[in-house]
């Protein structure tokens, strides 16, 4: 007996009743797992996704080079493969090939509609069009977005655990930042090393890899970044081996297990800094306070960072472009906090939440950033970090 189907299956095929879309075909990294649980971490050749309407599973297509893998990865899926690779049989020569043949299995290909992705490059499109003579392409990105803001019971384990790596890899970080002669360098090494120990402790059996691309691959997704001083600005760098004295830090971090992300920031102070930094930080901590207090299912969007900035401008502090993200299959989804999104706060969402100021002229930079859910009740915190580091 198969599987009940996950929620996000349920959703999406909803939308594709109410659109009168026939097949979705997904190519971009995320969406092909999403649909179809499989990560070949390297997707030098075209992983795709198709779901159709009705209730059979998620097709996935994958490169023969890939097909022992995508058989060998737990879930309800076909598994249909392409190209030559030894003496294995495939379902064509080509990607396109093969989905015109599983296409064509449902019935006549002219007059439907597939849902594609924004995202699919202009030569896959094209590829599409003549591999599915008569079909209607119709972009379908928006929908699948919205249903990603949503995340399912294992979506909200994986999350919860790649919080836990989080923790560790930032306590670690602040500890190294805590020695003398400490630097960037140091701090990075010891907070990667911390979440790869405890994932390789007690939770190995989840993949930590992250979505690679047609030229590579990210096979471990513990990502930690240290910044000192001035180096903050620049939001994102490799860490250097400068010694850190009297300074602000920046420590950002993303784990991913299963495919789920979780992110976990800190401003950390080494020695003496000046009463500006302090000053920002604890305005800061005082916002994100309010906004906790404010997350709950039917609350608008964009409230949260009206309020935010209102705030931040009492204290004579400029507003951020937005003050978190939505969170999940990509560290940074499409789901902002800032001024134009108007949607309402949903059951089951991931959020982090993270004003912050920025004052270049007196030095000062704050980051702090944690990783929540939406509950019926409110939220709950998935990494929840002293915020006095």
């Amino acid at each position: 007996m198969s599987r009940p189907a996950p929620g996000r299956l349920e959703r999406l095929r909803g939308s594709m009743e109410s659109q009168g879309i026939d097949f979705i075909v997904c190519f971009k990294p995320e969406h092909s797992f999403y649909l179809c649980g499989f990560n070949p971490i390297i997707y030098s050749h075209p992983v795709i996704g198709i779901l159709a309407r009705g209730n059979s599973p998620p097709i996935l297509l994958v490169n023969t080079l890939r097909k022992d893998g995508a058989e060998a990865t737990p879930g309800d899926r076909i598994v249909e493969n392409y190209g030559k690779w030894f003496d294995v049989m495939t379902t064509g020569d080509t990607w396109q090939e093969a989905i015109s043949k599983i296409i064509t299995r449902h019935g006549n290909i002219s007059g439907i509609k597939i849902g594609v992705e924004l995202e699919l490059s202009a030569s896959n499109y094209d590829d599409l069009e003549q591999a599915l003579p008569g079909a209607t392409l119709i972009y379908f990105s928006e929908t699948i977005q919205k249903c990603r803001e949503i995340k399912d019971k294992d979506e909200l384990d994986n999350a919860r655990i790649a919080a836990k790596i989080c923790n560790a890899q930032m306590v670690a970080a602040i500890g190294a930042l805590r020695k003398p002669g400490c630097t960037e360098q140091s701090a990075v090494r010891a907070a990667w090393l911390a979440g790869f120990d405890l994932w390789a402790s007690d939770y190995s059996h989840l993949s930590p890899a992250g979505f690679g691309s047609l030229e590579g691959g990210d096979l471990y997704s513990f990502k930690t970044w240290v910044l000192a001083g001035e180096r903050r600005f620049l939001q994102c760098a490799a860490p250097i081996p400068r010694k850190i004295e009297n300074e602000g830090v920046s420590v950002l971090i993303w784990s991913s297990v299963g495919g789920i992300h979780a992110e976990l920031e800190r401003t950390v102070f080494v020695g003496q800094v000046s009463q500006a930094e302090k000053r920002a930080n604890n305005v800061v901590k005082s916002v994100r306070a309010q906004i906790f207090a404010r997350l709950k299912p039917g609350i608008p969007i964009n409230t949260l960072y009206e309020l935010a900035c209102g705030l931040l401008r009492e204290w004579d502090y400029k507003a951020p472009g937005r003050i978190g993200h939505g969170i999940g299959l990509g560290a940074h989804e499409t789901l902002s906090i800032d001024a134009k999104t108007t949607r309402r706060l949903s059951v089951g969402m991931i959020l982090t939440i993270e004003p912050n100021v920025k004052v270049p002229v007196d030095g000062v930079k704050t980051q702090l950033s944690d990783t929540v859910v939406i509950t019926k009740d409110g939220f709950n915190y998935l990494n929840l970090f002293p915020e006095d580091s």
